[in-house]
């Protein structure tokens, strides 16, 4: 029997950015801020802004044990992705923004589920099939079964 792995907390990365959004719209997101006085790359300010909020809504919900500064569970990557992938579309116009939006929109949702314990977030540290409620086990089956005919007499 293989052991359960250990629940995958991760910084989310601009590859994974780019699942969610062209290689053209991240430099143009980046070019847009070159004037700004960001003290850094935008788009890692973005993600950070991104980890940030995924973060804000984890901690609300006691049963979730945190993971390091900077990491989200593995699980809610791609929902910050489409969560701030939005943001890029404020900034760098593009044709299709409902798409975006109602991304944005099922990513918060999807949050608030995992606030409200209403989607389950695997916490830091813990096996990957432990949940943060305990489970039933059963104890032992009987291999002795009633019949009719063993219940004559009673």
């Amino acid at each position: 029997m293989a052991l359960p792995t250990t629940a995958v907390w991760r910084n989310p990365t601009e590859s994974d950015l780019a699942a969610s959004i062209s290689a053209a719209e991240i430099e143009a997101y980046r070019e847009a801020y070159a004037d700004a006085d960001l003290h850094g790359d935008p788009v890692a300010a973005l993600l950070a802004r991104g980890v940030a909020t995924v973060r804000g809504y984890l901690r609300a919900n006691s049963a979730i044990v945190m993971g390091p500064a900077g990491t989200i569970p593995a699980s809610l990557v791609a929902p910050c992705m489409d969560y701030i992938a939005f943001d890029v579309v404020k900034r760098v116009p593009r044709a299709n923004t409902d798409d975006r939006r109602t991304a944005r929109r099922d990513a918060t949702r999807l949050f608030e589920q995992a606030r409200s314990g209403g989607f389950y977030v695997e916490s830091y540290g813990l096996p990957e099939t432990q949940g943060s409620s305990p489970a039933s086990e059963l104890a032992s089956v009987s291999a002795r079964r009633a019949t009719p005919a063993s219940m004559d007499g009673l």
